[in-house]
C-alpha cells in the first residue's frame, strides 16, 4: 500500500486504475444482455425477481473484488442496464401475452356465434328439447330431439374394435379401429382410406379412428426431413348446401387459428397445418407418442389421494392456460389425455369445437353407451355436465369433467356406474373411497350439478389445491 502511494506521488502510476471507455461500454452491454437472458428464460415474476437480485449481488461482488486490487469497475450503470433491460422485456412479454389472450378471446366469441349458427342450421330449429330433472340427467336419460335438415347421405356403419376399451366412446361420431380392422379392406363411411398424398404432402400410414363424418389418420409428412409422423383429422361437414359450408368453413378457420396459438403450450399438440379439399376439412397436428390416460384407469383400479392430486395438478395447469384465454376443451375424458412417452407429461388432445360441423351421434351402440357414454352436443356422457349436454358449455364444464376423472381414479368406477343424489343431482362417490374431507370438498364442488355452484375455472381449483398442501 505504501509503495502504491509513493508511486502515485512520484507520478509513476495512478492510485486507482480504470478501464478505457470502450471496455466500460462492453461491460455495461454485457450485463444488459444478462438481464435480457434472464427475462427470456425466467418468465415467472417471482423467480425473475430473485434471479435479478442474485445477478446484481454477483455484479457487486465482482466490482468489489476488483476494487480491492486498485481497479475501478463501474457498478451502478451495469446494474441499471440489467434491471432496465429485464423489466422492459417483462413488460413486453406481458403486453404480448395480453394481446394474445385478447385475440383468442375475440376468436372464441366469434367461434361461439358460429357454433350457434351451425347448430341452428343443422337442427333446423334454434332450440333443443331437453328434460331438465337432475335425476334423469344424471342417469343419462336426457333426451335431445333436434329436427334434422337435409344432410349428406353417409353410411353410419363402421367397424368397431374387437377388444373392449375402458374409453369405448371417442369424440363425436368416432369409434376406434383395431389393427385388424385397419388391415382389412373395409368400406369407409366417408370414402375408402386414401392411398394418395393429402394436399400433395401427407402420406397416410393407417387409420387411428373413424366415424360417420370424420376420420383420424396417422400420416407421414413427406416434405420434412425424415418424413416425421403427424396426425391428420379429416372432417366432413354434415351438409353440403352453400350456407352451411360457408359457416362450417368459418368455424374451421377460427378453430385452426385458436389451435395454432394454443399449441405454443408444451402440453397441447402443435397445429402444423390446416387445409380444405373438395369441401372437406383437414387439421394436421403434432403426433404425441404415448398412451391415453384411460389405460391407467381401468375398471376397479383405485389410486390414492396423493396420486390423484398428482394427476390433477398438471391437467389443471393446462386447463388454467386455456381458461385464461376463455377456451373450453369441451370433451375432456381419459381417452383425450395422453401420457407422453418422452417425458411422461400429460397432454390434452382432441379439442371439441370444430366437431360442431357434424351431427350428433344418436345411434351409438349400447356397449359404447355403457362405458363412457356416447357423445352428445360435443361432450361425453358421464364426464359432460348437464349444461353442456343441453348445448351450453362453459369453462366450468371442463372443471366438472376433470372432477369426474378424479372420482373415477379414486373409486375405480366409471361415471355411469355412480348414482346421483336424488335431491341435488350430484353423483354419490365418497362411500367408495377414503379421502380427506378437505380434498373431498374440492371434488364435490368440481362436480356440482349446478354450474353456478361449481368452480368457474381451473385456476380456482388450483388455488384450493395449493391451499390444501400448505
Amino acid at each position: 500500500m505504501v509503495s502504491q502511494f509513493i508511486s502515485a506521488a512520484l507520478g509513476q502510476r495512478s492510485l486507482v486504475w480504470f478501464w478505457p471507455e470502450w471496455a466500460e461500454g462492453l461491460w455495461i452491454w454485457g450485463w444488459s444482455a444478462v438481464g435480457a437472458l434472464l427475462a427470456w428464460r425466467v418468465r415467472h415474476p417471482v423467480y425473475l425477481g430473485l434471479m435479478g437480485v442474485a445477478a446484481v449481488g454477483g455484479l457487486y461482488l465482482v466490482c468489489y473484488g476488483w476494487f480491492t486490487q486498485s481497479a475501478w469497475i463501474p457498478f451502478v450503470p451495469p446494474a441499471i442496464a440489467l434491471l432496465t433491460t429485464a423489466g422492459s422485456l417483462v413488460s413486453y412479454f406481458a403486453y404480448q401475452a395480453y394481446q394474445e389472450r385478447k385475440t383468442i378471446a375475440e376468436q372464441v366469441e366469434d367461434q361461439e356465434k358460429t357454433i350457434a349458427l351451425l347448430q341452428t342450421l343443422l337442427t333446423g330449429t334454434p332450440t333443443i328439447a331437453l328434460t331438465s330433472a337432475p335425476t334423469s340427467a344424471a342417469n343419462g336419460d336426457t333426451t335431445l330431439i333436434p329436427t334434422q335438415s337435409t344432410k349428406r347421405s353417409v353410411s353410419t356403419q363402421v367397424p368397431t374394435s374387437s377388444t373392449k376399451s375402458n374409453d369405448a366412446t371417442e369424440a363425436i361420431n368416432t369409434r376406434t379401429y383395431s389393427d385388424q380392422h385397419v388391415a382389412n379392406d373395409v368400406e369407409d363411411p366417408i370414402s375408402d382410406r386414401p392411398r394418395f398424398l393429402l394436399s400433395r404432402r401427407y402420406k397416410i400410414d393407417r387409420v387411428l379412428a373413424s366415424g360417420g363424418f370424420s376420420l383420424t389418420y396417422l400420416a407421414q409428412d413427406t416434405q420434412r426431413p425424415g418424413n416425421p409422423l403427424c396426425v391428420v383429422k379429416h372432417l366432413v361437414p354434415a351438409r353440403s348446401d352453400v350456407r352451411f359450408l360457408q359457416t362450417a368453413r368459418r368455424l374451421f378457420k377460427t378453430e385452426a387459428e385458436i389451435l395454432e396459438k394454443l399449441g405454443k403450450h408444451d402440453q397441447i399438440p402443435q397445429l402444423l397445418a390446416s387445409f380444405e379439399e373438395n369441401a372437406e376439412f383437414y387439421l394436421v397436428e403434432e403426433f404425441i407418442a404415448g398412451h391415453p390416460l384411460s389405460e391407467e384407469l381401468p375398471s376397479g383400479k383405485r389410486l390414492s389421494e396423493a396420486q390423484v392430486v398428482g394427476l390433477l395438478r398438471p391437467i389443471l395447469e393446462v386447463l388454467a392456460f386455456l381458461h385464461e384465454r376463455h377456451v373450453i376443451h369441451r370433451d375432456l375424458k381419459p381417452s383425450n389425455i395422453m401420457r407422453r412417452q418422452l417425458d411422461q407429461q400429460l397432454v390434452l388432445i382432441d379439442f371439441g369445437a370444430v366437431k360442431q360441423m357434424q351431427p350428433q351421434d344418436y345411434s351409438a351402440s349400447r356397449q359404447s353407451a355403457q362405458e363412457e357414454g356416447f357423445t352428445v352436443a360435443i361432450g361425453t356422457r358421464g364426464y359432460a355436465p348437464p349444461e353442456q349436454l343441453a348445448g351450453y358449455p362453459g369453462l366450468s364444464s371442463d372443471v366438472y369433467a376433470l372432477g369426474m376423472i378424479a372420482i373415477q381414479a379414486l373409486t375405480g368406477f366409471f361415471p355411469y356406474q355412480l348414482s346421483p343424489n336424488p335431491e341435488t343431482g350430484t353423483v354419490i362417490w365418497r362411500e367408495f373411497t377414503e379421502v380427506s374431507d378437505q380434498f373431498a370438498a374440492v371434488l364435490d364442488r368440481m362436480v356440482c350439478y349446478y354450474f353456478n355452484e361449481r368452480y368457474q375455472s381451473a385456476g380456482e381449483v388450483l388455488r384450493d389445491l395449493k391451499a390444501l398442501e400448505t
